[in-house]
């Protein structure tokens, strides 16, 4: 009778040891690919709002002065913006960017351009026939922090030259509407 409950116990033992280490490797495998998962999703709707505006953009721009298009992105993340540099390679292309605070620049994606900081940027400078401004405009301001939800991205052509300049408006961004111009 003791001999048959000692087994039972090294049985349980040895099961219990086996499921330790099982979820020992599982659980750190199931978190990389959470985060691998979560990082894509990321990636994409990055890649889908920028394509969004761009489009708008390049929509508006082929239509002419007093065309005007609304487009609406939809972000899951805290912390992003839209955001218009200065030309530092002296192209003729106007350049928009789309910008998502990561948790830390070693987390950012392959895809995402990243400077020194965990602001990954998606990056689109083909818009031909349209300049960059001369400074820097991110709406929302930083720290992007304006959240999750829809926002509706106005771009309106009012260029009087024929190489417009994208300016970014974020005097409406408390009733989620970010105004894209080309002037």
């Amino acid at each position: 009778m003791d001999e048959r409950g000692q087994i039972t116990v090294e049985a349980i033992l040895i099961f219990g040891m086996l499921t330790l280490i099982f979820v020992g490797i599982s659980f750190p495998a199931m978190l990389k690919t959470y985060r691998a998962g979560s990082d894509t999703a990321t990636v994409m709707e990055m890649k889908q709002n920028l394509n969004r505006i761009a489009g708008g953009i390049e929509f508006a721009r082929r239509g002419g002065p007093g065309t005007v298009r609304t487009v609406t992105i939809t972000t899951t993340t805290d912390t992003w913006a839209v955001a218009s540099y200065p030309d530092s390679w002296g192209s003729d292309y106007g350049q928009l960017n789309y910008l998502i605070k990561w948790n830390s620049s070693s987390d950012v994606p392959d895809e995402v351009q990243v400077n020194n900081s965990d602001i990954g940027l998606l990056k689109i400078d083909s818009f031909q026939g349209i300049s960059s401004p001369s400074s820097v405009q991110v709406c929302p301001p930083s720290p992007y922090d304006k959240g999750p939800g829809s926002w509706e991205i106005i771009i309106t052509n009012n260029a009087t030259s024929i190489t417009p300049t994208i300016q970014i408006d974020c005097s409406e961004i408390n009733q989620s509407r970010i105004k894209v111009v080309l002037q």
